[in-house]
């Protein structure tokens, strides 16, 4: 089950890449929540496929820590398809456009990706794939 969600962080963080960074000024778009905690999302992304594909080879257990980075992740992500759905409406409200993007890139598959397939991925392998990690400990929630 963890080889499936290392594969599944993988398709995360790839995606995270291509979309963030086709982004044009990239340090002015993080004052947007869903955007900066995408950035973090693909930085937890990165240290849990490191961290739990060498537990796997060396037969240990994966370290609290990554554990709960996954956890405030996919809360995190959770929460910025929340926030673009209900707040932005659906994307109806973004104060980003094709001019903060490069141009073979579109703002709307940025936010597809961003909005919807990275949080939908994250939740179902935090879910499904990740089920050792332990959500009774109140120090990650």
């Amino acid at each position: 089950m963890l080889g499936i969600s290392i594969v599944v962080n993988l398709i995360i963080a790839i995606c995270e890449i291509v979309t963030l960074a086709n982004i044009k000024g990239k340090t002015n778009i993080f004052k947007y929540y869903t955007y900066f905690q995408n950035l973090i999302a693909l930085i937890v992304s990165i240290i849990y496929i490191i961290g739990t594909s060498i537990c796997m080879v060396s037969n240990n257990i994966i370290p609290e820590f990554i554990k709960g980075l996954r956890y405030i992740s996919t809360c995190g992500l959770i929460s910025t398809m929340f926030i673009f759905v209900v707040f932005l409406g659906a994307g109806k409200r973004v104060s980003i456009t094709q001019e903060d993007f490069h141009l073979n890139f579109n703002y709307k598959i940025a936010n597809i990706i961003l909005h919807y397939i990275c949080p939908i991925l994250s939740l179902l392998s935090f879910i499904i794939f990740e089920r050792e990690i332990n959500l009774n400990d109140g120090l990650w929630t």
